[in-house]
């Protein structure tokens, strides 16, 4: 028969709690006492950590499930008397851990058409330089959080989208959603994706902004005619309503949207 009788002690028992290295979780560890009556002296150790009476490795505390039997110690009290000493530990879920934040800012150098004050760039002689460029920095927020599986369904909906409410104190069409990248993970027995989404905040906004301009215009008398033979270039700029552009009025400008609208809110980043 071996194993005799199975009696769960108070003494011994033992909880603790704590947080994981990087705070953002949380531990725990207890321990359970069984004395156990055997009736083979030779074999009372083994057979008291065998017994099906006692927890096994890999089974969940009763009152802290996230954490596991991780060791049995047998300690000999008698000839016939054992206490075994079932040892667990785990985190909490890391579905359950916060969202973490960052934000920075990054820096691109790309060609634009506008000064600082939103006027088109031209030369002297009022034609516009094609090649003029400047450096862009934008606020980049990242959020990082955990989820059970991968958002397919978000990550092909919102990739390059644009804000279609205000979002974080910008005004619409201001943010960006730049990437939902991935990385899969086990922790204490959960399997899951950490997933970074990174949101890009432009001040100009994210519609391309072209100078209204083109190779023929519209006549006072309502006809279209050819830039060349008017002016005697290719191209010239116009008035927003398809006319020539008297010389020394600002330029109007073409606004060209190429990003979907959507409603951040709805990912619940933050």
């Amino acid at each position: 028969m071996a194993v005799v009788n199975v009696q769960e002690s108070w003494s011994g028992t033992t909880a603790e709690l704590g947080l994981t290295d990087d705070w953002y979780g949380g531990t725990g560890g207890a321990g359970r006492v069984y004395t156990v009556l055997c009736d083979v002296v030779s074999t009372a150790v083994t057979d008291a950590l065998a017994s099906g009476s006692i927890p096994s490795r890999g089974d969940a505390h009763p009152v802290y499930t996230a954490a596991k039997c991780i060791h049995k110690r047998a300690t000999r009290r008698g000839p016939l008397l054992v206490d075994v000493t079932c040892e667990y530990y785990g985190q909490e879920s890391p579905l359950a851990k916060p969202y973490r934040y960052s934000i920075g800012f990054v820096t691109t150098h790309e060609a634009v058409n506008y000064d600082v004050d939103g006027n088109l760039i031209i030369n002297s002689a009022g034609d516009r330089i094609a090649n003029a460029s400047r450096d862009i920095s934008d606020i980049v927020l990242t959020v990082v959080r955990n989820e059970a599986t991968y958002p397919w369904s978000d990550a092909q909906t919102y990739q390059n989208a644009i804000n279609a409410d205000v979002y974080c104190g910008f005004a619409a069409g201001k943010a960006k959603i730049m990437a939902i990248n991935s990385d899969s993970r086990t922790d204490s027995g959960t399997s899951y994706y950490e997933m970074r989404y990174q949101i890009q905040f432009r001040r100009d906004g994210w519609q391309q902004r072209l100078a209204d301009e083109g190779e023929k215009y519209l006549t006072s008398g309502g006809a279209w005619a050819s830039v060349k033979d008017a002016v005697g270039t290719e191209r010239a700029l116009l008035d927003g309503a398809g006319g020539l552009l008297p010389y020394g009025d600002a330029a109007q400008w073409v606004y060209v949207d190429h990003y979907t609208p959507l409603n951040f809110a709805a990912l619940g980043l933050v």
